[in-house]
């Protein structure tokens, strides 16, 4: 539809040792499939540290947006 563009923000959450926290500012991505596979490649990211961070969970979501209508 003309005037009604979509932009989606990437939240990434870290939960340790039962707090969730906001790992960083949410990102802006203009499509959803990039939000996805950054989303994506943010919880396997948590495999590379395994061993250190076993009770250390990552999670991310992606979360549509409208922008602002041209005028």
């Amino acid at each position: 539809m003309r005037g009604r563009r979509m932009t989606t923000l990437l939240f990434i959450w870290i939960m340790n040792a039962g707090v969730l926290t906001l790992a960083a500012e949410p990102q802006t991505f203009y499509t959803l499939e990039a939000c996805n596979a950054a989303a994506r490649k943010a919880e396997n990211a948590g495999l590379l540290f395994e061993g250190t961070m076993t009770k250390t969970q990552v999670r991310a979501y992606c979360a549509p947006k409208k922008l602002n209508k041209d005028k």
